[in-house]
């Protein structure tokens, strides 16, 4: 009987189920790598997290100066006016938009960088517990076995990745976490190495900690220790949504992840950079808000209407090679002299001190001309006259009801029909909104007085309407020489533009100059 009864428990004990745990059982290798590989990514995740930070930062400061760097272009140039606007605020909605990202999207990045942390310390210190808490001969006392070979430390490489190190120093790394995490935090990961290892960690709860009932949590319940001893199950006894130190990472970090990676642009907005916004095959995307939004189309074009009339705009080649507007945008330069800098700098190298000094002489000259009354057109430009066809012509091109009553010298008729141009000319508009009178006329033509031509260089310098340029006082190239008597339709319409943004403008010029006045 007492031989049958031994040789029943020899039986039962050799033929255990793999699930049940035994006193001593070793951490295989292989669960101990995994467990270091989440967390080495883990914390590297608050490095990507401050590229991407830096990255938009950059990108902020640099859209910022080119906005502005194309505005002083805009009212430089009165050709390339609106285009350079558009450009400007394409840029500026492009940054507003990665500024929401920045308080929402990436304050959320920073606290899962923060919890991801977070849970790759705790695995780290419960890794190096198992990997420390062993003798000097493995058959003493060994809790990290090779696999699951018996009296066999784990090489060193397993838990390398959990040993400490300089996180501010850390590479960014790329891996999306909550995909990570689900994988490796599973049922299906085995814990236990070799058996009946004497690992003083996984000996009976009451001998190991003290504990006179159940078993023992580890890492919020993601290994157990049997009350007997072993790891509980031998596999993981949680999945990563099931603990609080992991939760966040396992169910919400792919947007996070998505955020981190997406394509938003990170490079120095310079002419060459603009460039590559408005070539052939982007540009009705890119700009398709933008454009939209400008001209107040309605219904709203779609893009390839959009790249058809970006195409004009900004004179698109078919090619993709380099637009007429980028070349005149390379070549434009602005005289803002200071102590060291006197002469003519590229518009796009300003800085903010000159970009102000810039736009305040600008918006001067702007002003003065917005205040001054104009003369009564209505007589001067009787039906039938030479400049009244060019004005009416000016006006029967505009097709949209939105931007013939935005120029300040036409009006929409409803009633007639297309055939008939339904954007006229009216001449008491065009008078009460300040249209200057031509001094001479040939052809629809006028020559504008030389009002600087002949000044000296000091008093040259000082008047804001004229330019010290080639030794010679000339009227400032915002001036135009050669115009419509009522000024081109695309001139006026910036005019009224800039009028309406003044206000915003000013306050910003105000506020640079304020942070430079003691230059």
């Amino acid at each position: 009987m007492l031989r049958t009864s031994l040789t029943l428990f020899c039986v039962l004990y050799i033929t255990r189920p793999g699930t049940e745990a035994a006193a001593g059982d070793a951490l295989n290798s292989d669960a101990a790598a995994k467990l270091c590989g989440f967390s080495d990514k883990a914390k590297k995740a608050a490095a990507r997290t401050a590229a991407k930070l830096a990255n938009t930062a950059s990108y902020l400061k640099s859209a910022q100066a080119a906005a502005a760097r194309l505005t002083a272009f805009a009212m430089a140039e009165a050709t390339w006016a609106e285009p350079a606007i558009i450009l400007a605020a394409y840029l500026t909605g492009e940054a507003e938009r990665q500024l929401t990202d920045l308080s929402s999207k990436m304050a959320t990045a920073v606290r899962s960088a923060g919890q991801a942390a977070y849970a790759g310390g705790r695995i780290d210190e419960l890794v190096l517990l198992f990997k420390h808490a062993q003798h000097s001969t493995p058959s003493s006392g060994l809790c990290i076995s090779k696999q699951k070979t018996a009296d066999t430390a784990a090489d060193a490489e397993a838990t390398e990745s959990c040993t400490a190190g300089d996180l501010t120093a850390a590479a960014p790394d790329a891996t999306n976490l909550q995909e990570a995490a689900i994988q490796v935090f599973s049922a299906s990961t085995a814990l236990t190495g070799a058996t009946a290892n004497s690992c003083a960690l996984t000996a009976a709860v009451l001998t190991a900690y003290k504990k006179d009932t159940g078993n023992m949590l580890l890492l919020d319940g993601l290994i157990e220790i049997a009350n007997g001893g072993g790891f509980d199950t031998g596999n993981l006894k949680k999945t990563a949504a099931e603990t609080n130190v992991l939760k966040p990472i396992a169910t919400t970090y792919t947007a996070t992840h998505d955020y981190l990676s997406n394509g938003d642009p990170t490079d120095e907005v310079t002419a060459e950079a603009l460039d590559k916004i408005i070539k052939p095959d982007v540009v009705g995307a890119k700009l398709k808000d933008t454009i939209n939004s400008f001209y107040q189309y309605n219904p709203a074009k779609e893009e390839n209407d959009i790249k058809k009339i970006a195409t004009e705009l900004f004179k698109i080649p078919a090619d993709g090679s380099e637009t007429g507007f980028i070349k005149a945008l390379k070549k434009a330069k602005a005289r803002v002299p200071t102590r060291d800098q006197p002469e003519p700098q590229d518009t796009m190298q300003l800085d903010y001190q000159q970009l102000a000094r810039e736009e305040a002489k600008a918006l001067q000259s702007l002003n003065k001309k917005a205040n001054k009354k104009g003369p009564d057109c209505s007589n001067e430009l009787s039906e039938g006259s030479e400049a009244y066809k060019k004005a009416e012509e000016t006006c029967n091109k505009l097709k949209e009801a939105a931007a013939c009553n935005a120029n300040p010298i036409c009006i929409y008729n409803t009633t007639e029909s297309e055939e008939n141009k339904k954007c006229k000319f009216d001449a008491k508009k065009a008078t009460s909104n300040g249209v200057p009178k031509a001094e001479t006329q040939t052809g629809g033509t006028e020559k504008t007085t030389e009002k600087c031509k002949g000044k000296l260089e000091d008093a040259c310098k000082k008047d804001t309407e004229c330019k010290w340029e080639e030794n010679k006082c000339k009227d400032s190239s915002f001036l135009i020489t050669n115009k419509l008597p009522l000024i081109s339709a695309s001139f006026i319409g910036f005019v009224a533009f800039k009028l309406n943004f003044m206000k915003f403008m000013k306050l910003a010029i105000l506020r640079e100059l304020y942070k430079y006045d003691n230059i």
